[in-house]
């Protein structure tokens, strides 16, 4: 096999994310390893379960907008661009994951400008959703300390306007002319960024039932008010930890915000130790997910999601 420049780059990359992964996975073990005895067997593995539904359902938000912007990708395609590209943000910065989809993508005909859009454009329907999802749970389950979360519904408005396709088509139609590259053919509609939405809800409730089942374990109580603030806890943090982009994958902030909020129901040790568990599970889920589309990819030809439209063949060719 032939070595050009994008294979050896690809090779490059691949090597410092298994790196970085590899650091992550021990300094997340060394942490918690020496206290899973703290949780039951069920409980983490039930908590397993719902992060890797929470994973997939992930995937479908950002497959259902890139078939709408016109780029529909088969499941096995569909899963080896973005289950292998996540693993992308374990690396320094916060951009990996992008420059992953984008250079997986070509692998099966969809322009860079249309996957990075599609990526972004996810993301946004994650953090709107995310913080929609807050701001619906977390006022009425801490009663005591709603005003802390109240500003959340502040943002909510001008999420809610960024989306808007009209928006959107203004945002990168200009930002692509600033860099010189064609104008995308193609944006999501009102009703493919209400489909995304629909599948962001259940990424909340996934994560949220991963949590509600550890704090569960550690005293919390399993009532549908305890539900709430674990659907609600994990949204406002995984927010607020995207948006710390220094952080790879959100380290630390993420684990802060769940503490301030989870405190409120268990111990500051047993929230300390639910938040320090559940980033060593979701490292986990992203990993076998990450080998599932390895193994998928192997038995699928990229390409396989069909040509590209020709109406925006210019965007690949100019990128």
């Amino acid at each position: 096999m032939r070595v050009t420049p994008r294979r050896a780059l690809r090779a490059a990359i691949a090597v410092a994310v298994v790196a970085f992964l590899w650091f992550a996975l021990r300094d997340q073990w060394a942490q918690v390893g020496d206290r899973l005895s703290d949780l039951s067997a069920l409980s983490l593995l039930a908590g397993g379960v719902a992060l890797l539904g929470a994973l997939l359902a992930s995937m479908q938000l950002w497959r259902v907008l890139l078939a709408d912007m016109g780029s529909p990708l088969g499941a096995a395609a569909a899963a080896r661009v973005f289950f292998l590209s996540q693993l992308g943000k374990y690396l320094p910065g916060s951009v990996w994951t992008v420059v992953g989809q984008m250079e997986l993508g070509r692998d099966h005909a969809v322009p860079r400008a249309r996957m990075a859009a599609s990526t972004l454009i996810s993301l946004a329907v994650a953090i709107v959703t995310g913080l929609v999802v807050a701001a619906a749970t977390l006022p009425f389950v801490l009663v005591g300390e709603a005003r802390r979360w109240l500003w959340l519904a502040w943002l909510i408005p001008l999420g809610l306007v960024a989306l808007h396709p009209r928006v959107l088509a203004w945002g990168f139609n200009t930002l692509l002319r600033l860099i010189r590259r064609p104008p995308l053919q193609q944006l999501p509609t009102v009703r493919g960024l209400a489909a995304a939405g629909g599948w962001a809800v259940v990424v909340w409730a996934c994560y949220g039932i991963h949590v509600w089942l550890l704090a569960r374990d550690l005293g919390a109580g399993g009532g549908p008010d305890v539900l709430a603030l674990a659907i609600g806890a994990y949204a406002a943090a995984w927010s607020l930890g995207f948006l710390f982009v220094i952080a790879p994958a959100g380290a630390g902030v993420r684990e802060g915000a769940l503490v301030l909020t989870l405190g409120t129901v268990l111990t500051l040790p047993a929230a300390t130790l639910l938040a320090l568990v559940s980033r060593l599970l979701v490292t986990f889920a992203e990993l076998a997910w990450a080998l599932v589309a390895l193994v998928m990819a192997r038995r699928a030809r990229p390409g396989s999601a069909g040509p590209e439209p020709a109406g925006d063949t210019s965007a690949v060719q100019g990128e």
